[in-house]
């Protein structure tokens, strides 16, 4: 997550040939080529810590692992999609080159979008969550945004649909907030294990008046207090304003009231039998 898109970018042209196919492979050898010059180059800029040839092998590994067979070739799709997403690019700019390693210049056919998203997919099933966010939901996805886009996949509206937080991608974000939080210091105490500052993620309820818990909590689901898991929290990746601090407590006051309701974000939902639709 800490190296640039940049650079990645331009390492890849010198790995690709000009077929622009989502069939062309690469050779094992050639991705730790690849991966070699891209740690080495990342360490001299931004001095990353540890040695460039062992974190190009564990990243090669984990390559092998979740998209290939033994040591067959790698579709190169599948190393530019896992590249990009564990870059340090903006989630905004790292949808743009999605698009772009996908697309004709201007749109996405059927088939290229498939591929996409089954790629993505791969990386959320070697982390065990094949259930919720599997390649068995990727010809959903790809049934919804033709709708969505009404046959003509262009960027943008590739980048309204992925806004949406489509089912099968809604983890993306997710890892985007986690990574970029985890240096991040919110100057409040966690409600639970006392810790402060909080580091990473910070989760305020919208119903408890001033209740916090960090990142650890929140996930491991730990309670105390008059929190209950039913009540909606407010995620912050950076630290909160002043004025962001009082509108969540205007908003906790509200929420206390019998007759509010709290209002979610919700993702775009769709499972397996939205594929036989009609």
């Amino acid at each position: 997550h800490m190296i640039e898109l940049s650079l990645i970018h331009t390492l890849l042209k010198d790995y690709e040939s000009n077929s622009n196919s989502l069939d062309e492979t690469i050779t094992l050898a050639k991705v730790e080529n690849l991966l070699c010059a891209l740690y080495t180059e990342a360490s001299k800029k931004i001095g990353i810590t540890g040695e460039p040839n062992m974190m190009a092998l564990l990243f090669l590994a984990f390559l092998q692992n979740t998209f290939s067979e033994n040591d067959k070739p790698l579709l190169f799709i599948h190393v530019k999609v896992a590249l990009t997403l564990f870059s340090s690019a903006k989630l905004a700019e790292k949808y743009k080159y999605f698009f772009h390693y996908c697309s004709n210049g201007s749109t996405i056919c059927k088939q290229n979008l498939h591929a996409l998203l089954n790629s993505l997919s791969k990386i959320a099933e070697i982390v065990g969550e094949q259930v919720t966010f599997g390649s068995h939901l990727v010809p959903a996805a790809v049934k919804n945004l033709l709708k969505f886009s009404k046959g003509k996949i262009t960027s943008k509206k590739f980048h309204k649909w992925l806004l949406l937080e489509p089912q099968t991608l809604v983890w993306i974000s997710t890892l985007h907030r986690i990574s970029s939080s985890e240096t991040t210091q919110h100057f409040v105490s966690c409600d639970y294990c006392r810790i402060n500052p909080v580091v990473g993620l910070r989760y305020r309820c919208l119903q408890c008046i001033n209740y916090n818990l960090c990142q650890n909590c929140f996930l491991r689901g730990y309670l105390n207090k008059r929190h209950k898991e039913r009540h909606q929290v407010q995620e912050f990746v950076n630290p909160a304003s002043t004025w962001e601090e009082t509108k969540a407590t205007i908003n906790a006051l509200k929420n206390k009231l019998p007759f509010a309701q709290c209002s979610t974000k919700p993702y775009l939902s769709f499972d397996e039998e939205s594929i036989f639709e009609r």
